[in-house]
């Protein structure tokens, strides 16, 4: 299972796939002491959100306040199409693939990025062919053995770190099941993000009800940290989510990350902002 050390995160964002959100060649600047200092694309430096929040975190921090920052993970700080491609190519390794492992060889993370139902539709498969792959793929992708091969949005671990550094705890707050957590704080860690649970500056809140809508079960869990302190920012890739944050805590910068998500998804509300990138907003 690919991993990589933290400097590695910073070297990849002059290589990264189109369909994680930044151009090639942009970079990350830092002063070493205040933290995140700008990203460049060499299309202007970036200011916008991203540094209100962390403005906000270090004035609430010095008075002695409690900042919190919340973050979704799938596709907001991991790109989720290496999970998706790693388990098209398990599939197609096995008798019922191999008919079709050329196609698979040929898909890059962009044919995938949000789920496999396109690359299936394309590779011409039945009705109940397709049936049989989304079977094999749901088991692997909601399991958290699987959650190692995504890969980190360019330039997310280098932001969430400047906003640990900024005094806000950090939450990490996703639609990803109890059974994912292990997986998920293994993958935290050796992508470089800020994970110590027994520092109390960073939390990782994982979904247990099935039932529930990732919204709703986002919008009762942030209403609980409020009682806690207070909320600063909050990033998702699903307009529902940022939609929610907007009403439940709008006294917070609210971004929504403009990768992919869900088919069908609202529009997202004006005043939330909005990104395509940690490195280029």
């Amino acid at each position: 299972m690919r991993r990589r050390a933290l400097w590695t995160i910073f070297l990849s964002l002059a290589f990264a796939p189109a369909g994680c959100g930044i151009a090639p060649g942009a970079t990350l600047g830092f002063d070493g002491q205040s933290g995140f200092q700008s990203a460049s694309t060499g299309q202007g430096t970036v200011t916008g959100p991203l540094a209100t929040i962390l403005s906000q975190d270090r004035q609430l921090a010095a008075s002695h306040q409690h900042p919190i920052v919340i973050f979704d993970l799938d596709d907001t700080l991991f790109c989720t199409a290496y999970r998706n491609l790693e388990i098209l190519k398990e599939w197609g390794a096995t008798a019922a693939g191999a008919p079709y492992l050329a196609q698979i060889d040929a898909l890059t993370p962009a044919d995938v990025s949000y789920d496999i139902t396109g690359a299936l539709t394309q590779m011409g498969m039945s009705a109940s062919q397709e049936s049989a792959v989304q079977r094999f793929w749901t088991t692997r992708f909601f399991s958290g053995a699987y959650v190692g091969y995504d890969h980190p949005e360019p330039g997310a671990a280098a932001y969430v770190q400047a906003v640990a550094t900024s005094g806000a705890e950090v939450v990490y707050m996703t639609g990803r099941s109890a059974a994912m957590e292990s997986g998920t704080q293994q993958a935290l860690v050796a992508d470089g993000f800020p994970w110590d649970p027994a520092d109390g500056a960073t939390e990782l809140i994982l979904k247990s009800t099935r039932g529930q809508s990732d919204a709703q079960f986002k919008g009762a869990q942030t209403q609980t940290l409020e009682q806690n302190g207070t909320i600063v920012g909050c990033f998702d890739n699903e307009p529902a989510n940022v939609n929610m944050f907007q009403q439940v805590a709008p006294q917070a910068t609210v971004v929504f990350l403009n990768t992919v998500h869900s088919p069908n998804a609202p529009e997202v509300n004006s005043g939330i902002a909005q990104i395509d990138s940690f490195a280029t907003p």
